[in-house]
Formats: C-alpha cells, structure tokens, sequence
C-alpha cells in the first residue's frame, strides 16, 4: 500500500506565494498525511546518505532540475508515498489511489509525466529507475543532445516512459488516464499552474512545431527546397 506521505522539493525553506498555495491545496486535501518540504540542501543529503553508488553521477549533472527529476526517484523507493511539483495543485484526495504499486500520469499525447507520481515504499520500479540512470546519462547526457531533451531523457519524462516500457514487471505500474490527471474534469485529481521554468529555446521551439504542424511542414519542406535550388543551381 502506498503511505500517506507527500513529497515536494524547491530551493530553500521559503516558498513564493504560487507555490505556497500548491503546497496548500495538497495539505489541506489530506488532513492527517505527512507532509514533507525538500531543499536543495536536504536532497544532496538524502543522495549522499541513501545512495552512495549514485552520488557522482548525481553531483556530475550539468542542470539543477536533473538533480531534482532523480531525487524524486530515490523519495519514492526509500519512504514511498507521493511526489508532486509545486505548480501541480491538488483537486481531490488521493486516498482511494493507494491499494496500487505505483501510479505514473499519461500525458498527452503520448507517455507518462513525472511531476506528479505514487508509490509503495521500496518497489521494482523505483529501483529500476534509479539503476537506469547511469546508462541513461551515458546514452543522452551529449554536448548535441538540446537541453531540453538532454533533461528528459536522462532523468525526465522521457526516460520514465522508456524504462516503463523495458520494466519486466510494467504490470504492477498503473497507468492514471489523461482525464484523471489533465486538471480540466471534475474527475481530475490534479491541475496544473505555470510550468517548465527550466525550460529553454529549444521546448519553446518544439511546442511551436507542434501547435502549429501545418505551418511547420509547410516551412520544412521551402526550407528543403531551397536548399536544394541552392546547391544544385
């Protein structure tokens, strides 16, 4: 069974006010659950005394938010309970969430998210995660890799969506669907403020392809043209 205990991280002890309310709406939803505020300095801490075989790799990553995307991970499999981003505010309780072994969000439009994920104290999975790191950084952690998703694919969302994908035991992850998790439902357990502030040109870049795939085709295939006009004129 998943503990009732609920995990966020920032900076230092101090929220902005934003935040504040998020850390809020999750309290006050769960009357009686463990709430716990990680720092910067609490997680070096955590890593250094819990996991000593991955503190290198941990104090080696270029980015904060790597840090923070794999010490969600190491909260999960040591205590259990739940992790959620300070911009992921609470709509309802989780209660009736906690017979499962691991609960991951879908996110659109395909794989899971992991700024909102629960979990039994010491399960598969978690560990899974956590040995998959270092081939994760091995294999994405390049200078050509964008940042953007350098930062998922070694600790992200989309390294969680690949390892759930090669987990031997994916039964025992239950998967939330969108419309429990995407905040636009009465049903939603969640909703979601303003995000991704680590993120950098290239996200911004690739949401703009996305949201406008037309334009973008378009553009890609004058771009093609012209280059060829270009080199073989």
């Amino acid at each position: 069974m998943i503990p009732r205990i609920i995990h966020q991280t920032w900076k230092t002890a101090a929220l902005p006010e934003a935040m504040a309310a998020s850390r809020r709406s999750w309290i006050e939803n769960h009357p009686g659950w463990e709430y716990r505020l990680w720092t910067d300095e609490d997680i070096d801490r955590l890593a250094r005394e819990n996991f000593p075989e991955l503190l290198e790799l941990f104090r080696s990553y270029k980015y904060q938010i790597q840090r923070v995307d794999a010490v969600r991970y190491m909260f999960l499999n040591l205590y259990g309970g739940v992790y959620v981003d300070l911009d992921v505010f609470c709509q309802k309780p989780l209660d009736d969430l906690l017979d499962h072994g691991v609960v991951l969000p879908l996110t659109h439009p395909i794989g899971f998210s992991n700024d909102f994920m629960m979990a039994e104290k010491g399960h598969g999975f978690t560990r899974f995660l956590l040995d998959k790191l270092p081939d994760a950084s091995r294999q994405w952690d390049k200078w050509y890799v964008p940042r953007h998703f350098r930062v998922l694919l070694t600790t992200g969302s989309l390294f969680i969506s690949l390892m759930y994908n090669l987990y031997p035991l994916s039964e025992t992850v239950t998967p939330l669907p969108w419309r429990l998790y995407n905040g636009q439902s009465p049903a939603s357990y969640v909703s979601h403020g303003q995000g991704d502030t680590w993120a950098g040109w290239d996200f911004h870049l690739f949401n703009m392809l996305i949201k406008h795939k037309t334009a973008a085709a378009f553009g890609l295939v004058a771009l093609c043209a012209a280059l060829i006009w270009a080199l073989f004129r």
